[in-house]
């Protein structure tokens, strides 16, 4: 795997041949790039069930602290309206970037999986 500008490439080898990439408007089945590997795969299914959601979930913590930044400038808004934009926000944030470590745990082990199959 290697990163490239929020994106990251999967790669064979060490000439770096692009198998696919993965990104927040893109991705690649990496269940059916590591099916030959029954453990590679049962992996890349829980990155896929952890990745969008925890995308979509970060992207709206970041979404609801900008409203919340723009809301407290207004004079005199009521603070339960900006306590709780900041409660949700951080929520969504914490608990969508656990689900992304999470995502990005799986893919490397189902890397690692389908990499140790080869062998064998």
């Amino acid at each position: 795997m290697e990163g490239r500008f929020g994106d990251i490439q999967i790669v064979r080898g060490a000439e770096g041949t692009i198998l696919g990439k993965i990104g927040i408007f893109r991705g690649i089945d990496v269940a059916q790039l590591v099916a030959s590997s029954e453990p590679a795969t049962v992996e890349a299914r829980q990155f896929a069930r952890d990745y969008r959601p925890g995308t979509l979930l970060v992207a709206l913590g970041l979404a609801t602290l900008g409203a919340y930044y723009g809301v407290s400038q207004i004079h005199d808004v009521n603070r339960l309206i900006t306590t709780g934009l900041v409660i949700a926000g951080t929520g969504s944030l914490v608990y969508g970037g656990g689900r992304l470590q999470n995502a990005y745990n799986a893919l490397a082990r189902s890397l690692w999986w389908y990499n140790r199959d080869l062998r064998h």
